[in-house]
């Protein structure tokens, strides 16, 4: 009998095949007694199937159909080289009985599928008993916020004094006082820029036939809804020609300054009107100017004036051979001829008063207004310009020297001496309605 040899596992079936010492034509195996095993029955026992493919010629690469014994059996789908050494090498044990050393192990299976998270426990703090232990204990899980308390009330504000021997620290802030009222708005001026000078005063835009709604604070303010026609002089140096027209101009001057128009006449010995005139707009109207007369001599005049088609009739203050002033009205059938006298009144009576000082006559202010509603022409005066103040001068029908509805109203002067030329000042001109 020769030495025992172990079969390699082959699907987990062990045999164990006794091999003579002489040479036979078969393998004798334990389960089979002293019968003869051929390779087929070997082939059979082990699982081992022969492909039924076709066989190449030549010692050629075969396919397997693999039998229960390798990895649990079933066809390879396409052609398997297999390389196998012939004979197979067997592992030659130590004689005797008993089995052989384990083989190698087997390929490692695939992972299982993990599992699910369990839910993280509640973070729990433990005070240790000993302070010490307190101080070497391990930190352990960081458990949730808790929430944020209500904000106190904050505290006065407290200022210490410091101690008068060195510096103490600055207190807090105080708390804010309350706002104080809304000073009063302050007046508006206009500086002049370094560079260049002013420009002229444009056009004035269309007149409107409208009733004019606009106050006054005082006669003196200026309205709240001031017309294209109005006149504050207050700007440039010289009469805004855009707003009014010379009419018999000759040597007479007209400049603005400090918020006021100075017109001067030239010396003349013969009844002569100089004037700048403007176009009345709607069907019935009422310009007004506050005025001031200086008369150094004798047979002048300062007028407001209202006219038709080169006809004009004048009002103001005037002195006449006596030098008194007072308030005066005169017709001319053109700009140097005297036609007749509308009306003449002096104001010396104590109950009134002078309107004016002499040598030279310096009147006071005089606030002259001229209506009309379509049909007459109404002459009024105030020396305040407050309403209920005015006094009629005069009245009468506009077609009965004129004939018919203006085409001009203005402001100018009348000279009628050879030394004095009279000067007519004025702070405003406006259309009230």
């Amino acid at each position: 009998m020769g030495k025992k040899v172990q079969v390699p596992v082959m699907g987990g079936l062990r045999k164990v095949i006794q091999i003579p010492t002489q040479q036979n034509a078969g393998t004798t195996i334990q389960e089979f007694g002293s019968a003869i095993v051929t390779l087929a029955q070997l082939k059979a026992a082990l699982g081992i199937t022969t492909s039924k493919g076709t066989q190449v010629a030549g010692g050629g690469t075969a396919s397997l159909v693999v039998g229960p014994g390798l990895s649990g059996g079933g066809v390879l789908v396409g052609p398997v080289p297999i390389g196998l050494t012939a004979p197979i090498p067997w592992s030659v044990g130590d004689e005797g009985g008993g089995d052989g050393e384990v083989g190698p192990p087997g390929q490692q299976g695939r992972d299982g599928s993990t599992g699910s998270q369990g839910p993280t426990g509640p973070a729990v703090f433990f005070l240790p008993d000993d302070p010490e232990d307190a101080l070497n204990a391990i930190p352990g899980s960081i458990g949730p916020q808790g929430l944020t308390g209500a904000q106190g009330p904050m505290g006065p504000a407290v200022f210490l004094e410091a101690d008068a021997s060195e510096d103490g620290q600055p207190g807090p802030p105080g708390p804010m006082g309350p706002t104080g009222a809304t000073g009063a708005a302050g007046p508006i001026i206009w500086m002049p820029g370094d560079d260049g000078e002013q420009g002229d005063v444009g056009p004035p835009g269309p007149v409107s036939n409208i009733t004019i709604t606009g106050v006054n604070v005082t006669p003196d303010t200026h309205p709240t809804i001031p017309t294209s026609q109005d006149d504050e002089f207050e700007s440039g140096s010289s009469i805004n020609l855009a707003l009014w027209t010379w009419v018999n101009q000759g040597t007479a001057t007209a400049t603005v300054a400090l918020g006021a128009l100075s017109f001067t006449n030239p010396v003349e010995n013969s009844p002569t009107l100089r004037m700048v005139t403007q176009v009345p707009s709607g069907g019935t109207w009422k310009y007004a100017a506050k005025t001031v007369a200086l008369l150094p001599g004798v047979n002048n005049q300062t007028f407001i004036v209202v006219g038709k088609a080169g006809k004009y009739i004048i009002f103001g203050v005037g002195n006449g051979g006596s030098g008194t002033a007072g308030i005066v009205g005169q017709r001319f059938t053109n700009t140097t001829t005297f036609a007749s006298s509308a009306f003449a009144t002096t104001y010396t009576s104590s109950l009134v008063g002078p309107i004016a000082q002499s040598s030279p006559v310096v009147s006071i202010p005089v606030y002259v207004e001229i209506d009309y509603d379509g049909t007459n022409l109404t002459f009024n005066f105030s020396f305040s310009g407050l309403p209920g103040t005015y006094n009629q001068a005069s009245t009468e029908t506009a077609a009965s020297f004129l004939g018919g509805a203006p085409d001009a109203i203005g402001l100018g002067c009348y000279t009628n001496n050879v030394s004095s030329p009279p000067t007519l000042v004025v702070d405003w001109f406006r259309k009230l309605a």
